[in-house]
């Protein structure tokens, strides 16, 4: 308000002093208003407070060689006044120039701020978006990779269980097979024992037996199986014969003649299944079917022999007996005779002795002659005593 006083109060003055100064006056303005156009110049938003600021200098220029005319024309107190109303036209434009420049300079500022805020904030979650699709892909491979390990494990453990299961397989097959072939050859055995044997019915029991041991192993029908079953029937009636009446000579001819008959028949099936087979094989079955005797009647001999009162002795693989202190001292044993699965054997031990109120007596020898049938050890007990061989039964069950 008051700039626009002191510039009509300018604008009078000079109207009033025109005629007085024509030519000073239109120069001094037109100085003031070339610099006032290159002050106006376009150059951009940053340079409009220095724009205001050259406006209102420029204002106050004015006034100022305006009021300066009129005071040289006018008395002391118009020129006076004119120049206060100038300085302070020229305070207030001053003024009101530098708190629009601040205001537009912290106006920037603050929109310059907010805009870098603004791409920080864009530029933070652009991050932070990278790094999230990272962490999925790194997971989404870590659980590929982790998919893919235990697939190859489960398939490493399904096929080593499929190679056990089928070595497995193949062991049981070959186990069977031999467990099998030696079952048969206990029947070719029994069979050509019975042929042998007399009487004939003794045969019976390791005939029984060892198709027994062949139906264990699923081994019911065969040459081998007809031939034992066979032999069964001919010895049992055999001894149907003989039990009606040995005294009798008919049936003695009979049943002698039955025995003939098939101990010859026996003999030639015998004889005509061994050559069906490949002598290669027959040496290869008459081997293990030996060794598996002498394996037999070993383990028959070997071990811990009792009789009523409890252990007796253990007779061991080397010959030594082995007798409990309480019964009395140990010696040795050896094989007299083998038959087959049974065998004979003679034991030397000493035995301890009591008197007949039953105060101990020391240890005596004596000699046991006994046969092995199974798991029982039947014969003789034998000792020295007054100068005489003093003899006994004996009776001994294998524990």
């Amino acid at each position: 308000m008051k700039l626009a006083i002191i510039l009509a109060l300018a604008a009078s003055t000079n109207a009033f002093l025109a005629p007085l100064h024509p030519q000073r006056v239109n120069v001094e303005l037109a100085a003031k208003k070339k610099k006032k156009k290159q002050v106006m110049s376009p150059s951009g938003d940053g340079v409009q407070a220095t724009v205001l600021i050259e406006k209102a200098d420029a204002a106050a220029a004015d006034a100022i060689d305006l009021s300066k005319q009129a005071a040289a024309l006018a008395d002391d107190s118009a020129a006076k006044a004119a120049a206060k109303a100038a300085e302070e036209a020229e305070a207030e434009a001053a003024k009101a120039a530098a708190e629009t420049a601040a205001k537009k300079a912290a106006a920037d500022a603050a929109a310059a701020a907010e805009r870098e805020k603004e791409a920080q904030a864009a530029a933070a979650a652009q991050k932070a978006k990278e790094e999230e699709a990272a962490r999925e892909a790194e997971s989404a491979r870590l659980a590929a990779k982790a998919k893919a390990e235990a697939e190859a494990k489960a398939k490493a453990e399904e096929e080593a269980r499929i190679a056990a299961e089928k070595e497995a397989a193949r062991i049981a097959a070959e186990k069977k097979a031999a467990e099998e072939a030696a079952a048969r050859g206990d029947l070719v055995l029994a069979a050509a024992e019975a042929a042998a044997s007399w009487p004939p019915d003794a045969a019976i029991g390791p005939l029984q037996d060892a198709l027994a041991k062949a139906a264990a192993l699923g081994i019911t029908d065969g040459n081998d199986v007809d031939a034992a079953k066979d032999a069964i029937a001919a010895a049992e009636r055999i001894a149907a014969l003989a039990a009606e009446g040995e005294g009798v000579q008919p049936r003695r001819k009979a049943a002698a003649k039955a025995a003939e008959e098939w101990q010859v028949a026996r003999k030639v099936e015998s004889l005509r299944e061994e050559g069906e087979k490949v002598i290669s094989q027959r040496a290869e079955g008459a081997q293990k079917l030996q060794a598996y005797v002498k394996e037999t009647r070993a383990s028959s001999i070997v071990g811990d022999w009792a009789d009523a009162d409890g252990m007796l002795c253990r007779l061991k693989a080397d010959g030594t007996v082995l007798v409990p202190p309480s019964r009395g001292s140990g010696g040795a044993w050896k094989l007299t005779n083998e038959d087959g699965f049974g065998a004979s054997v003679e034991i030397t031990l000493a035995l301890a002795q009591t008197t007949r109120n039953g105060v101990p007596a020391g240890n005596r020898e004596h000699t046991l002659k006994g046969s092995i049938s199974g798991s029982k050890m039947t014969g003789a007990v034998e000792t020295l005593m007054f100068g005489s061989v003093a003899s006994g039964d004996l009776d001994l069950t294998k524990m």
